[in-house]
């Protein structure tokens, strides 16, 4: 029988090696920076908030050497910043499995830079007459006009 599939996600791994935290981190200790998953079980945390909680966790508890040497993914996110974004966007654009790793590591600075504004809205809430709400990605402003953007890691995928 081959690997199950979680909620049949093509994403997903063994768990084994695990530990208890002493002291948990309350939710208010990193909301500023990760947005929990309210739909779904899972909430991807990737890049620079990977490494935000791991340290938050670390300075509350006595952690495991191979959580502390731990990263969130191959791709290097703590490496991508203002000025290597593109760079290093198209040397691992295969190497993104998630869309918010996409999003983090290429798509807000491609945002930032094409708006007028450096605020980028994110999961904003869309109505249409008497339709349900539904959600885009982000929304940016350009030329006075806000313009949605909606963010697909493979059209083949979605």
């Amino acid at each position: 029988m081959g690997p199950l599939h979680h909620a049949h996600s093509k994403t997903f791994c063994d768990i084994d090696n695990l530990f208890l935290l002493d002291t948990p981190i309350d939710i208010a200790e990193f909301n500023s920076y990760i947005k929990i998953n309210r739909l779904g079980g899972i909430t991807p945390v990737y890049g620079r908030p990977y490494e935000q909680l791991k340290e938050r966790i670390s300075e509350k508890n006595i952690v495991p050497g191979y959580f502390l040497n731990s990263f969130s993914t191959p791709f290097p996110h703590n490496r991508v910043n203002r000025e290597n974004w593109i760079q290093l966007g198209l040397e691992y654009r295969n190497s993104f499995t998630l869309e918010i790793q996409f999003r983090q590591c290429y798509v807000d600075y491609l945002l930032q830079e094409l708006g007028d504004q450096k605020t980028i809205y994110m999961e904003c809430q869309c109505y249409k007459g008497s339709n349900p709400i539904t959600f885009v990605d982000n929304v940016i402003r350009i030329n006075m006009k806000f313009l949605p953007v909606e963010v697909k890691l493979n059209l083949n995928y979605s």
